[in-house]
């Protein structure tokens, strides 16, 4: 048993040392000279190297390899604990949304944009079961007029027919302005050294709104990065939306970039759930419904 755990931690030991001696710089300065390793970066404070003699050089060499080698087994520097980590974004990724989305939305040149919006809609537990027709017709028909897809060329910020492309992208009419508040959660994926962001996501925090036939309180950071729905802007006909509850689970945003940095895809899903009360004639009737709408845009510079 003895010997097969010798046997063991000597071939351990024995390609730790490979691995060592494989990856060894030319020279001892290149150590001091390269703060990365792969992906990460290097945490460590060596001091000014200057004033070290040839023993201390040769210690902090081996330290920095020790910490390499620890790193490879998801394991801490055992000399002095985080030695590597990721590198950090300069800013917030919220920040980098806001930058890319709001760059399109400023952009003078020559620009394409293909949208696509697709919606999805069920209506449930209307407790009038005689209306639940009227209902269905309703929201097929507004699924119906409200799923498409179209190509905008904007020259200056502008269509030939006069259509803004803040009008197009969301949210509508304004510049997204979305804080780490309003956001329950995020990602990016960057370059190695984390000067580009080359794909991010964001989702906005929970909120609910409420409709009272006339005015709709809006959710304040879900409005950051899309126009809310407002039942008094769509055409139901013959229902009217008298009282509503809306509620916003997260909406959910994700952005790609060309090479030259710039927004090349962004994706945005929006679910709903809404429920209150509607009238039909001179009936009314508890209703709910849930809403889930997509929209994606494709940037084309040019």
């Amino acid at each position: 048993m003895k010997k097969t755990v010798k046997s063991i931690l000597s071939i351990v030991l024995t390609l730790m040392m490979i691995f060592s001696v494989a990856t060894i710089p030319a020279s001892a300065v290149n150590v001091y000279e390269e703060n990365t390793y792969g992906s990460l970066i290097e945490v460590y404070d060596y001091g000014n190297e200057e004033d070290k003699n040839f023993f201390e050089k040769i210690i902090d060499l081996l330290h920095w390899y020790i910490a390499r080698i620890f790193v490879n087994f998801d394991a801490d520097c055992p000399f002095c604990g985080e030695h590597f980590r990721l590198p950090q974004l300069a800013n917030d990724i919220e920040v980098y949304y806001n930058d890319a989305v709001n760059a399109v939305k400023n952009y003078k040149g020559k620009l394409t944009v293909k949208k696509q919006k697709e919606v999805t809609l069920e209506v449930k537990d209307v407790s009038a079961s005689p209306l639940q027709n009227i209902f269905d017709t309703v929201a097929k028909s507004l699924c119906d007029t409200k799923t498409n897809t179209n190509t905008y060329v904007f020259e200056n910020g502008v269509t030939s027919d006069g259509v803004k492309i803040t009008d197009v992208i969301q949210p509508l009419g304004r510049e997204a302005s979305l804080t780490v508040e309003g956001t329950q959660s995020s990602s990016a994926i960057s370059t190695e050294n984390a000067t580009k962001v080359e794909l991010l996501t964001v989702c906005t925090v929970a909120e609910d709104s409420h409709f009272d036939g006339t005015v709709i309180m809006n959710p304040p950071y879900n409005s950051m990065i899309i126009e809310p729905i407002n039942p008094a802007a769509l055409d139901l006909a013959p229902i009217k939306i008298i009282d509503a509850d809306i509620a916003y689970p997260g909406t959910l945003a994700s952005v790609s970039f060309d090479e030259e940095g710039r927004m090349e895809k962004l994706k945005i899903s929006i679910p709903v759930e809404a429920e209150g009360v509607a009238s039909v004639s001179t009936l009314q009737t508890q209703a709910a419904c849930k809403v889930e709408i997509t929209e994606e845009y494709t940037f084309i510079y040019g």
